[in-house]
């Protein structure tokens, strides 16, 4: 109840202002604008001349994060004044399925724009998921990335506690959290796994589960099933420092693991209210998944939320997710006329790239999410999530992941497969290379389903010009198909971890930009035809 009442009050602004979206987004800007027109970026693009969206437009190009990356290494070194007047309290690292490292400015500025996003968010949830009140959540808590403590870090890298990200209602999630939050402390991802999953059974309250990527709880499910007696033992004796034995909490587990897959989890946890992750793009497949464990539970589809940023929280009453326009200016990028656009003013089924201006100074940051308009509420717009702008591009075929998602999903409609595990990627050779789709079944998959499969996916890329001219002139080879063997999420999450992002933070993906993954993956590659 201490998280209800600290929100409530964002959470009126919001409701208050929804109508004159438009007007709260600019005074947003001008104010950021203003407060930062003597720093050097705001001296380098005149902010003193800004005075209103149209000018901030025209003086203020659209960014990367590359264009950010020489202020940011002057912040790292410790200069102050570089994009933002107010001080920069740490740097958070970030990174995403193409690999590499970002760090995001953090200052107090953007934790207020989070909770600006995250009070609505978490009232609204509450008044139409009251269950959640009466017993204690779960919300993902991580182990630290590896990173060098270099002399380049004159400020912190990284927050130390993960309830940072949610500001002064952090305190109360932590109180309310079934996790121990040393558990951090764990760098080994095997014993992370332990702890947690017995963390999770020895909890008989837990009434809200809160995660980003459903693969996660998914594969928290599968490390329960695979070691059930290792749970057992664990609840029995406890784990000194993270879970206080209880020989009737192991027998209660152990009656409920004699139960169908399909009612075990609701039996372990009867209080369970409500699951809130991701359930849109490639991760809408790991959600699916999610629901058989859990049939009856009522699953809320988690806004989309960045390092960076908030762009859209869930609301109940629109049946989806709206812009959080009480925290960070946002512009959309139109991906089929290249115009920009603000809050009040997207079509209904069309596509737009969020643009982001944030606390901690970066200015119309093209931050590479994409949505589609599904409707309105109350005049916002309802937005889906449909991928990133992300290519894949070896010798210029340019496959982008939204095209890959449609093409992936399309086959699999006609052609049914079975599978755990899917997602496409590439392999590099010195003559160009080819792509390769890794699949994982449980269920035993027919060797000529795969290769029909294969012709049918191979068809839907070419459909882009780029792709299908690369094979017809043998820069690319013919798609293949790899039958993975070993447990494909857990290679995959364990790449990831070791390339700089955070185990919350994995997001899925039917497309991944990295090379080389038949590396990583044991199985069998089958032939093309």
């Amino acid at each position: 109840k201490l998280w209800y009442w600290n929100c409530l009050p964002r959470y009126r602004y919001f409701l208050k202002n929804i109508k004159c979206a438009r007007k709260v987004q600019e005074d947003i800007l001008l104010g950021s604008i203003k407060r930062n027109r003597d720093t050097e970026f705001g001296k380098e693009y005149h902010f003193r001349d800004i005075d209103s969206y149209k000018k901030f437009q025209s003086q203020v190009p659209i960014k990367t994060y590359d264009d950010y990356r020489p202020f940011i290494k002057r912040i790292q070194a410790g200069d102050d004044n570089i994009l933002t007047k107010e001080r920069v309290g740490l740097l958070e690292p970030t990174g995403g399925s193409s690999g590499g490292t970002k760090l995001i400015p953090y200052t107090l500025s953007l934790k207020n724009e989070f909770l600006s996003a995250i009070g609505p968010w978490v009232v609204n949830m509450m008044q139409h998921h009251p269950g959640m009140i009466k017993g204690r959540s779960y919300w993902t808590i991580t182990p630290p990335v590896s990173r060098s403590k270099g002399k380049e870090n004159a400020i912190p890298v990284g927050f130390e506690d993960d309830f940072e990200y949610f500001g002064s209602i952090g305190k109360f999630l932590r109180f309310n959290s079934i996790i121990k939050n040393n558990i951090r402390e764990i760098k080994d991802v095997d014993h992370f796994m332990y702890v947690t999953a017995c963390s999770l059974l020895r909890a008989n309250d837990l009434t809200f589960v809160s995660i980003w990527n459903p693969a996660l709880w998914t594969l928290l499910i599968e490390y329960i099933q695979t070691f059930p007696q290792k749970m057992i033992t664990g609840l029995k004796n406890g784990i000194p420092g993270f879970v206080r034995p209880s020989v009737r909490r192991a027998e209660e587990v152990e009656d409920c693991m004699k139960l169908a897959a399909s009612l075990r989890y609701e039996a372990i946890w009867k209080g369970l209210s409500l699951i809130s992750c991701w359930m849109d793009n490639a991760a809408g497949f790991h959600a699916h998944k999610l629901k058989e464990y859990f049939p009856t539970i009522k699953f809320q589809n988690k806004g989309l939320l960045a390092t960076e940023s908030v762009m859209t929280i869930p609301w109940e009453e629109a049946c989806g997710n709206i812009p959080a326009y009480t925290s960070h200016f946002l512009e959309f990028l139109d991906t089929a006329t290249g115009s920009v656009k603000l809050i009040d003013e997207l079509i209904e089924h069309q596509e737009y790239t969020f643009v982001i201006t944030a606390g901690a100074g970066l200015y119309r940051y093209n931050i590479g999410d994409k949505a589609k308009v599904e409707g309105f509420y109350e005049g916002l717009p309802i937005l889906k999530f449909i991928g990133r702008e992300k290519l894949s591009d070896i010798v210029g075929e340019k496959l982008d992941d939204a095209f890959v998602f449609q093409s992936i999903t399309g086959v699999l409609r006609e052609f049914p497969i079975a599978h755990d595990f899917i997602m496409l990627s590439s392999e590099i050779s010195y003559a160009g290379g080819w792509y390769v789709l890794y699949i994982q079944s449980h269920h035993e998959v027919q060797r000529q389903s795969l290769l029909d499969f294969r012709q049918k996916l191979e068809s839907r890329l070419k459909e882009n010009f780029h792709y299908r001219h690369a094979l017809d002139i043998h820069q690319l080879k013919p798609l293949r198909i790899f039958l993975v063997k070993n447990d494909a999420k857990a290679v995959y999450m364990n790449r990831c971890i070791k390339e700089g992002q955070k185990l919350g933070d994995i997001k899925p993906s039917y497309l991944d930009n990295r090379d080389a993954w038949s590396n990583y993956f044991q199985g069998e590659m089958l032939p093309v035809s």
